[in-house]
């Protein structure tokens, strides 16, 4: 949704994160104070990926400009979150600390006290292209690695929007076309024409090249979502050969409630496009001076005259024998 409507963002983005964050501090209450198996940290970890991936893909845009005098950027927030921000830094240092906690020592996690030596770990299968063990070197370093570099984005983004991000880039791209296209330019590479880069950060709508990167991430997103979800069921039946999570559970019920309020929220901002779109072309209409209910027949000022052949309207001004 933050790809066509923006301004949904912030509303849809806070209730995502506060439903995840709750997510991680339930697990990490249960994990200190009752009892949670590896399968159960493994589901918390893939579904809260999900909403790192989400924090990644719909990064936070330049904030827009509160004073008057100062044209709109159409690239900006159109609102300022702080409780968005506070959010999305709680989850992003609580995701952090229950996938590295996990990823440390996934064989001997949730075990405690005379359990500390099962094997029970052990036996847990992941479903990624193929079956792997969590318990495995090879898998939890290359998770650690993974989680290292998503906390480390989904940190960044937090202090530095893509635009901010990708100037320096675009900066040395231009410095290095116009010392191609001109060899005259000293070494400094100055340029008289002053450009919309020349002005601070790269404009959402003036390049090309930030519409292709957000669209990249949204694709990446979209695909990394489902394989999440096919990955967690997958894990899910694999590892259930007492068939227990097959039962509809309280837990389940809530997901879905929470979820409840995200589709209506989408069906909602599609009505409100709607009646702004009809809106508009209302204005258009009367602007063009169409009657209402009947476009193409246009409110003319001037009475048509029946004795002129040519089909030129009455002039309504009074003439000099009416003035007389």
């Amino acid at each position: 949704m933050s790809l066509f409507w923006r301004h949904t963002f912030v509303e849809n983005s806070r209730a995502a994160y506060m439903t995840a964050l709750a997510l991680i501090i339930a697990s990490f209450i249960e994990l200190k104070t009752q009892t949670l198996s590896l399968l159960d940290g493994l589901v918390v970890s893939f579904i809260t990926t999900m909403m790192i991936t989400f924090a990644i893909a719909s990064y936070s845009r330049i904030p827009a400009s509160t004073s008057e005098s100062e044209e709109r950027d159409k690239s900006a927030d159109e609102k300022r979150s702080s409780t968005r921000w506070f959010m999305q830094f709680c989850f992003v240092v609580f995701w952090g600390a229950w996938c590295f906690n996990m990823w440390r020592d996934p064989a001997h996690f949730g075990l405690k006290d005379d359990a500390a030596n099962c094997d029970t770990n052990y036996r847990i299968t992941i479903q990624m292209f193929k079956q792997v063990h969590p318990t495995d070197s090879t898998v939890r370093n290359a998770a650690l690695a993974l989680v290292a570099v998503g906390f480390s984005i989904a940190l960044l983004s937090l202090f530095i929007t893509l635009e901010q991000f990708v100037e320096p880039i675009f900066w040395a791209i231009k410095k290095f076309k116009e010392r191609k296209n001109n060899p005259t330019l000293n070494g400094d590479g100055e340029v008289t024409q002053e450009t919309p880069l020349d002005k601070g950060f790269v404009k959402y709508e003036d390049s090309r090249a930030l519409q292709a990167i957000h669209v990249v991430f949204q694709a990446l997103a979209v695909g990394t979502f489902i394989f999440l979800i096919y990955m967690t069921e997958q894990t899910i039946s694999q590892n259930d050969g007492d068939g227990e999570t097959r039962d509809w559970s309280y837990g389940q019920t809530i997901a879905l409630i929470l979820l409840l309020q995200q589709i209506m929220q989408l069906f909602s901002t599609f009505i409100e496009q709607r009646a702004k779109a009809e809106v508009e072309q209302e204005k258009a209409t009367r602007v063009r001076g169409d009657y209402p209910g009947f476009p193409g027949f246009e409110m003319h000022t001037q009475v048509a005259n029946p004795n002129d052949t040519s089909g030129n309207p009455m002039p309504t001004t009074p003439s000099a024998l009416d003035s007389k």
